[in-house]
């Protein structure tokens, strides 16, 4: 019985590396191709990261989310396929952004509504994965 409990897992585990890993490849090609194409018309230097949080404080964010997760693992573990692809979509989205601070010093916004906001993939995942998680939660 252990050995498909840990199946279950490294299953688990598979699941949102390759959910996470989709999510950054999608947002830093769109980006490579807005640099190439666009250059600095259809682009917006963001230089704070989610919610206006500083580069420290958004890895700060991830560490405590990850922390989160390990304490409250037995919620996770159990739980069906939703909260699994919303781990992925935040995990995913926070790493796609954190690697825009690491190599630019500035998160690359592509999808603009001027006047009003901007914003690129990794958000919608960041966002869509923490309604999701929120949801899936609440509804214990």
């Amino acid at each position: 019985m252990k050995g498909k409990g840990r199946m279950y897992k490294k299953q688990q585990s598979v699941r949102i590396l390759i959910i996470a890993l989709a999510v950054l490849f999608l947002d830093q090609v769109c980006k490579l191709v807005v640099l190439e194409k666009f250059a600095d018309t259809y682009l917006k230097k963001n230089y704070s990261s989610l919610l206006g949080l500083s580069a420290n404080l958004y890895l700060s964010f991830f560490f405590l989310l990850a922390v989160f997760i390990y304490l409250r693992k037995d919620i996770f573990l159990k739980n069906n396929s939703s909260t699994i692809f919303s781990l992925a979509l935040l995990f995913g989205g926070i790493i796609s952004n954190s690697v825009d601070m690491f190599f630019y010093g500035y998160i690359i916004d592509y999808i603009i509504f001027p006047e009003l906001f901007s914003f690129n993939i990794a958000d919608l995942a960041i966002c869509a994965g923490s309604l999701l998680l929120g949801w899936g939660i609440l509804k214990k």
